[in-house]
């Protein structure tokens, strides 16, 4: 991943509780759990930032976790199995991680202190982040979303929800994003007109026929190739300094009108790859090396 998370691990406290612990009890005392999970195996961990928080384990084992902080937590379990995991009494759980953990489903929407949610590399099939309003950074790139719903999510910043199979991409009510990947998908539409204070930008390897950046004038970078692309304007960019808009339909003429619209670049110089494109063997390559763009 190009992301790694960088969690300090220190000393855990355990304390083994007797008790079983039953769902119909903690609805009762208003104690609903702040994330639950379900996964198969015999084996998990994930990473908590928290105070104090109880986890039940779903084989008949609670346990209590106290100041785990950026802590490493981590179950055994005696058979290779489906489970469920709930996280109770957690109500200042701000940053939750599990990663690469065969997670199929994963609800936090109980858990409204969240600010940070790291679930890339599993099996998710559903992903329920609604009442996260508090939520500036979700990582769940690499799982089997079809669906993923940001809309109540107004404080991200961060998005990286690639390699799934999502096909559609509502990010109208997230104007706080900066960075977004939403590439290795099925999106045939991305509309980035509210996101005006993005400053990277990827979707590649999607089904796009257009892409209007018009409205993005802090885009550094932006990574659109293998799409179908037949044009792409760059004049409200000014701050661009790199692009991959290789393998998709732009014509030398395309190509020429899109160099024609890069940022002039004598200060920094930018990267521009376009290899892929019908055009990319006989555009004028001089309109963009003249602005100092190299092409790799």
């Amino acid at each position: 991943m190009n992301k790694k998370i960088k969690l300090m691990i220190a000393a855990v406290a355990l304390l083994m509780m007797a008790t079983s612990y039953s769902k119909d009890d903690h609805i009762n005392n208003n104690k609903l759990p702040s994330i639950e999970f379900t996964f198969t195996g015999s084996y998990i961990e994930f990473f908590v930032m928290v105070q104090s928080i109880t986890v039940d384990w779903g084989d008949e084992s609670t346990e209590e976790y106290s100041n785990p902080n950026y802590n490493r937590i981590m179950h055994n379990y005696t058979d290779n199995t489906v489970r469920t995991v709930r996280i109770l009494q957690a109500e200042d759980l701000t940053v939750f991680a599990c990663y690469n953990q065969r997670l199929t489903s994963l609800d936090a929407s109980n858990c409204t202190t969240l600010t940070e949610l790291y679930c890339y590399e599993n099996q998710l099939t559903s992903l329920d982040v609604s009442n996260n309003t508090a939520l500036t950074f979700l990582q769940c790139v690499g799982n089997q979303l079809s669906y993923l719903d940001v809309s109540n999510n107004t404080a991200l910043t961060f998005l990286n929800c690639g390699g799934n199979q999502l096909t559609s991409l509502d990010i109208s009510n997230n104007t706080a994003l900066t960075f977004l990947n939403c590439g290795v998908n099925q999106l045939s539409s991305l509309d980035v007109s509210k996101n005006t204070a993005l400053t990277e930008l990827y979707c590649s390897t999607n089904q796009l026929i257009s892409l209007d950046v018009s409205h993005n004038p802090a885009l550094t970078s932006l990574g659109c190739s293998y799409n179908n692309l037949s044009a792409l304007d760059l004049s409200h960019n000014p701050a661009l300094g790199g692009l991959d808009c290789g393998y998709n339909n732009l014509s030398a003429d395309a190509l020429n009108e899109m160099f024609g619209t890069l940022p002039d670049r004598q200060d920094t110089g930018g990267g521009l790859y376009i290899e892929g494109n019908p055009g990319s063997a006989t555009c004028t390559r001089s309109i963009a090396e003249d602005k100092n763009w190299m092409f790799w």
